[in-house]
């Protein structure tokens, strides 16, 4: 056996040369060597941009790319790899298009802000009106309390005055305490008369509430039903499409980004090549909306497995992957001793 000092010569030169070898072959791989295509979405990523984007939609087209963006991290979060890349110039385009589906949304939106307000200012209305209701019934026990004192008074004064009439007249003292007597109950007859007509303007305040209650109660009724008479009963309907193959995602319905960016991101999974809908209602490929998280959307297991369907996990060929190594790696980052490991595979 060579001492060790002499055999490391000959393999450093092995090396060395390999090495330029490998580079100058790696030249002229791109001439030598074919890749297979490469499937969009398993194993390089869409490309896509953002088209036209009616302006009655919520959101403009830098809303809708925003979301989209948004969209696409869910599912490369979920996956751990790109499989989307945002490209201007993509011809695979994601556009809204705005029909009787959005026009239903906007209207029932509104809708439900008029009815929301309606309840604000009716819940308030209520309070306003039980509190003068409260105290029309509290000052109307008290009037008819001191009402009928002042009808006692008031008969038993009479019922003096003519017992004196009878006799003939009454005594001084007693005709000043009569008159005395008199004029307290003349003022508080007018008491009583300002006491009643403010009862009476106090209920008229509380019927006039009630009645406003009514006008707006009355109004938002006949808004909801014209709302029912043009579109009928609530009912589920698409909210996005994929057209095949990467021609195209059409957005037809949201109601803002959150919504928006789960709609799309559902389609981004029929992209990808999902086509069959899966079973968990929490899932992004589920065929109805509703049981997502739709602040924080994310894969589930179901979404994963319905990928690797699509884009099961393989190992390149040798050759394929010797054609990679030569055509994709740059000639600065290739090593000798991963070329030969390949090689060795």
């Amino acid at each position: 056996m060579l001492p060790t000092s002499y055999s490391r010569k000959p393999i450093v030169s092995l090396m060395t040369a390999g090495l330029i070898a490998a580079m100058a072959v790696s030249v002229a791989a791109p001439a030598l060597f074919r890749l297979p295509a490469g499937i969009p979405g398993c194993d390089m990523p869409i490309r896509y941009g953002v088209g036209e984007i009616d302006q009655r939609f919520p959101l403009d087209r830098k809303g809708v790319l925003a979301a989209s963006l948004e969209a696409e991290s869910v599912w490369e979060r979920g996956l751990g790899k790109d499989v989307f890349l945002y490209d201007p110039q993509s011809p695979f385009r994601i556009t809204a298009i705005f029909d009787e589906r959005q026009k239903m949304t906007t209207e029932a939106r509104m809708l439900e802000e008029t009815v929301a307000s309606y309840e604000a200012e009716s819940a308030e209305i209520e309070k306003k009106r039980a509190d003068l209701l409260a105290r029309y019934e509290r000052d109307k026990k008290r009037f008819e309390a001191d009402a009928e004192k002042y009808e006692e008074a008031l008969a038993e004064y009479n019922a003096e005055v003519a017992k004196w009439n009878e006799a003939g007249g009454a005594p001084a003292d007693i005709y000043e305490k009569l008159e005395d007597t008199k004029k307290e109950l003349e003022e508080e007859g007018r008491r009583l008369t300002e006491a009643s007509e403010e009862l009476q303007a106090l209920a008229g305040r509380v019927n006039a509430l009630a009645k406003a209650m009514n006008t707006k109660a009355g109004a938002v009724n006949e808004n909801i039903a014209k709302f029912k008479e043009r579109y009928g009963d609530p009912r589920p309907f698409v909210q996005g499409l994929y057209v095949p193959p990467l021609a195209s995602i059409e957005i037809f319905q949201f109601e803002g980004k959150d919504d928006l960016r789960l709609v799309i991101a559902h389609e981004f999974g029929h992209a990808l090549g999902i086509e069959e809908h899966v079973g968990n209602d929490r899932s992004l490929m589920y065929y109805l909306m509703g049981g997502q998280d739709i602040a924080a959307p994310s894969l589930t297991e179901e979404d994963v497995a319905a990928y690797e369907a699509v884009c099961p996990d393989k190992t390149p060929s040798k050759r394929e992957a010797i054609a990679r190594y030569l055509v994709l790696t740059a000639r600065k980052d290739m090593d000798l001793m991963e070329f030969l490991g390949i090689l060795l595979r």
